[in-house]
């Protein structure tokens, strides 16, 4: 091979080299998360977050985070965790770019992807089929592109009858899953935190509760958020609703703990222990009651 020939492919590989490095120097300065987007992907409890950011300080990241190009910008789809972690302590990070078409594509990929998992709730599963079939409808709905041949609409396979047959569960189980995710949807509305403490199944609220929540009007279904965003006993606010038919805010808030009681209580229960003094024990118990 001629040195010309030579140079010549030399020059056009740095080239290359350079385009690319450009390239990488432009999608690394221009990724930005999306909190509507950031919240489909369940979220991890502090010890899951903790052995995550171990793992990867330890062995890097060794997943490619999946970006979305967008109007200059470099939009997260997966893999929201690890750029956290690995901005923090500057650890470096492979990526890959996929195209969509909208948004909604993109939910829809992310949705199928965390569905793929195996470590999900029953109720993360749940929710995240429910918010799957909410935005196929949509998608279904929308006008034909051009050249689609529109008789074909009408030939293709039912949404709900679809994604019963991909996740192997009944249509109802479907629908059902529609009417829960719009119910964690409105309890989070305004405590976003709400909603993965209630998928990760740290707040209790069974799905039987849908048809319940379902039923009550606007102002008692926000009152009942509140109690859940503050920890509350759903079965609690149940049987006050039954007895009242209506969330008094006031009859079920919590009490504060009489720390000196519980100090008073110690000491006594040192001095039972000590002195095996039965009736003073029986004192103790009464005492401990009147703290719930």
């Amino acid at each position: 091979m001629a040195k010309k020939e030579q140079f010549v492919i030399q020059e056009l590989q740095q080239n290359a080299v350079e385009e690319k490095l450009q390239f990488e120097k432009e999608v690394l300065s221009n990724i930005v998360m999306l909190p509507e987007l950031k919240s489909y992907i369940p979220k991890l409890h502090p010890d899951e977050f903790v052995l995550l950011e171990a793992n990867i300080r330890k062995d890097g990241c060794r997943e490619p985070l999946v970006l979305w190009a967008n109007e200059g910008k470099y939009v997260i789809v997966d893999g929201h965790n690890r750029y956290s972690i690995c901005q923090a302590y500057k650890i470096p990070f492979r990526f890959e770019i996929k195209n969509f078409e909208s948004l909604d594509d993109v939910k829809l990929w992310m949705l199928n992807n965390q569905l793929g998992k195996r470590n999900l709730t029953d109720a993360q599963r749940s929710y995240l089929r429910g918010k799957q079939y909410e935005l196929e409808k949509l998608k279904r709905g929308r006008p034909q592109k051009k050249g689609e041949n529109v008789s074909s609409f009408s030939k293709r396979q039912k949404t709900v009858d679809k994604l019963a047959e991909q996740h192997k569960v009944s249509d109802r189980t479907i629908k059902n899953d529609e009417r829960y995710a719009k119910i964690i949807d409105r309890l989070s509305a305004n405590y976003p935190e709400l909603k993965w403490k209630i998928l990760n199944q740290d707040v209790e609220l069974p799905k039987t509760a849908i048809s319940f929540l379902e039923s009550l009007d606007e102002t008692n279904f926000q009152k009942v958020a509140k109690f859940l965003a503050e920890g509350r006993n759903f079965k609690k606010i149940v049987k006050n609703y039954r007895n009242t038919k209506k969330i008094n805010l006031n009859e079920d808030s919590p009490k504060a703990i009489d720390w000196d009681k519980v100090h008073k209580i110690y000491d006594l229960f040192t001095d039972a222990i000590k002195t095996k003094n039965e009736a003073l024990l029986k004192e103790i118990i009464r005492m401990m009651r009147g703290l719930d």
